[in-house]
This record gives C-alpha cells, sequence and structure tokens, in this order.
C-alpha cells in the first residue's frame, strides 16, 4: 500500500508529524509513504515535477492536507486534479482533510462535492485507518491502544497548528484606524526634536487582546524618507499615556503609534504614497493566545 500525501510547502510540519502518526500509530511503512517535504525524498539533480508525477502514479492512496495555502498553490490542486483523474479510472483513492481556517465550502473547482473532513475531528481518521491498513498483515499492526494514543497526540498537535493559523488569519482585524500627517514645531517649552511626522491609529479588532512585543517600520529604497532607519516604534492605549516599545492592546481597543519623518516630509507627499501602499511597512512581532506570529502591515 503506497501513499502520497500531498500538501503545501507552509505545511511541511503538520505533513511531517502527520507521517509520524501514519508510521507510529498505523503501522505503515516509511518507504510506503511519499511526502515532498521528507529530507532526502527528492535526491539532488532529480527533476523535482517528473519525481512528483511518478510517486502520484506509482500511490495506492492520495491523502490531501486541504488548507489555506494548499488552496493557493497551483502545484497541490495540480495534485489533486491528477489524484482525483486516477481515482474515477480505478487507479488509486482519494482522501482528503480539510485544515481549519480553510472551510468545506472552499472545495471548489475539480474539489467540487468531494468529501472530506477536518483534520481535527476524530472520526475520520478511523475512516482513514481503515483505509491505509488494507493488506497488512494482523499482526504487523499496531495494537488498538498504541493507534489511540498517537491519534490523540497528532490531533492535539493539530489543534495547535489550527488555532496559530486561525489567529494568523485573524490579524486582518487589526485595521487602521487613522493615518495623519503632522508638523509638529513644539515650543521653547517642549522641544520637538522630529517635527514632521505620520501619527497612526490602529484598531484590535480580534475577540483576543494583542501583546505587541515590538515594531519596527521600514521604508524601503522607495517608501517615505525617515527621521531615523529603521525606525523602533513607540506604542500607547490614548492620548496622555507614556509611550513604550511594547504593549497590551485590549480587544476592540485602538492604540497608537508614529513615524519620524525627514525634515520637510510634505503631507502631499504622506498621502500621494499611501494611496499607491509605497509608504513604508510596520514590522510586529506579536503575542496572540500562546502564539508568537510576525506580522506585517503595509501603508
Amino acid at each position: 500500500m503506497k501513499l502520497f500525501i500531498s500538501h503545501a510547502d507552509a505545511d511541511k510540519v503538520l505533513a511531517t508529524k502527520f507521517v509520524d502518526f501514519l508510521r507510529l500509530g498505523a503501522g505503515i511503512p516509511l518507504r510506503d509513504i511519499f511526502y515532498s517535504s521528507e529530507k532526502g525524498a527528492i535526491r539532488n539533480g532529480d527533476f523535482f515535477v517528473a519525481n512528483i508525477i511518478d510517486q502520484l502514479n506509482a500511490a495506492d492512496i492520495v491523502i490531501a492536507l486541504l488548507s489555506k495555502p494548499y488552496f493557493a498553490s497551483h502545484f497541490c490542486l495540480a495534485e489533486a486534479g491528477a489524484a482525483l483523474a486516477r481515482q474515477k479510472a480505478g487507479a488509486c483513492s482519494f482522501f482528503s482533510f480539510v485544515v481549519p481556517p480553510a472551510k468545506f465550502s472552499d472545495l471548489d473547482g475539480m474539489l467540487l462535492g468531494v468529501q472530506s473532513g477536518s483534520i481535527v475531528d476524530l472520526p475520520i481518521h478511523g475512516e482513514m485507518k481503515d483505509r491505509i491498513q488494507t493488506g497488512i498483515p494482523k499482526d504487523d499492526l499496531p495494537r488498538s491502544s498504541v493507534w489511540d494514543d498517537k491519534r490523540n497526540d497528532f490531533l492535539a498537535f493539530a489543534q495547535e497548528v489550527v488555532s496559530r493559523y486561525e489567529t494568523i488569519a485573524a490579524l486582518s482585524l487589526i485595521t487602521i484606524n487613522n493615518y495623519q500627517w503632522k508638523h509638529e514645531p513644539g515650543t521653547p517649552e517642549h522641544k520637538v526634536y522630529v517635527n514632521f511626522k505620520i501619527r497612526i491609529n490602529l484598531r484590535n479588532g480580534l475577540p483576543d487582546p494583542i501583546h505587541i512585543e515590538s515594531g519596527t517600520w521600514e521604508s524601503g529604497s522607495n517608501g517615505i524618507p525617515l527621521y531615523e532607519s529603521p525606525q523602533q516604534l513607540r506604542w500607547r492605549l490614548k492620548e496622555g499615556d507614556i509611550e513604550n516599545t511594547s504593549l497590551i492592546v485590549p480587544a476592540g481597543s485602538v492604540f497608537r503609534t508614529w513615524v519620524g519623518l525627514a525634515p520637510n516630509t510634505t503631507c502631499a507627499d504622506c498621502l500621494k504614497r499611501s494611496a499607491a501602499k509605497q509608504t513604508g511597512t510596520m514590522h510586529l512581532c506579536l503575542k496572540v493566545r500562546q502564539h508568537l506570529i510576525n506580522h506585517e502591515i503595509r501603508f
């Protein structure tokens, strides 16, 4: 029984853990499992595409991990299409798991109408077990207790992966609340060393607080000229608060920062670049729930 694990490159950690689960929990020898993320799976000098096609054509079962990156990959969708064509011809079976936040409604195009199951649901793994253990002598199979333990270990790992993916997808709910060019000349009593600024307010639209561990701004070669580059950002929740390089932002709250600009940078230049998304990039190191995530916002 030859297995081909079809997965996106972004899911290679999940795929590797899944293969370990198949080996240790279901008793499938590693020599009977192909997945492209395995070190040495495709030898140096081999033609990648030809090798993938050969392995796909040799598979008895193709198992696809259908994630957001999978649906975004033309190569992955081509693997799924080839597997479904072979299944229709009676040459192999196709089995799939949806990896949230991908949804069953994402099964469109060639996958429209294909039955699948969530990778974090228990019953679907039992159905897979019945398929992949066909033909293996009973004495060579792991005990049921071993299957249960390894399945539960994998489900816990998969749930962590799904939680991280869902958190990354939710970062789109961090939105720009206000973007404004400012000239702040200061006064003799209150000197201002950075006179030209972009003041930016953002809103945490997530249902969870976010911890900004650090933030920097980079304009790149074509972005807005900065007072200093790269620039470490400082944060506060409301006007009058002390600015800090890190900040905990409650769910639904507005939070503030600013970018120091080179002398005499004009409002018109800022607005023009902003409309073209050529002002710069905010790089954020965030902790949301238990996940550490690097997030970028283009301005």
